[in-house]
């Protein structure tokens, strides 16, 4: 874990373990969410299907939502959703206050 226990929020959407791949891209989402509470709250609903490995807010504060050794559903499904295996996925929104 990265960030201290106390800025990891369990997110309900992820696969458990890589599948066998190695992380090798790293790709960061600059989105126009309402803030870094919507956004946890958005990985935290399982009914969501999509999660990140990391939240940034507009301050710098980071939070973690998916263990690096677990698959984050950030790429969509597609051709890229095997993506998800090799990338850690995080997310800034625009719009944090956090």
């Amino acid at each position: 874990m990265l960030v201290k226990p106390s800025d990891f929020f369990p997110s309900g959407s992820f696969t458990d373990g890589r599948n066998g791949s190695f992380i090798d891209h790293v790709i960061i989402y600059c989105t126009r969410t309402t803030g870094l509470e919507r956004t946890i709250q958005i990985c935290m609903d399982p009914t969501e299907n999509r999660s990140y490995h990391f939240i940034i807010g507009r301050n710098g504060k980071t939070v973690q939502t998916v263990s690096l050794r677990n698959t984050a559903w950030h790429a969509g499904s597609s051709k890229l959703e095997l993506a998800n295996e090799r990338f850690i996925g995080a997310q800034s929104p625009s719009g944090a206050r956090g």
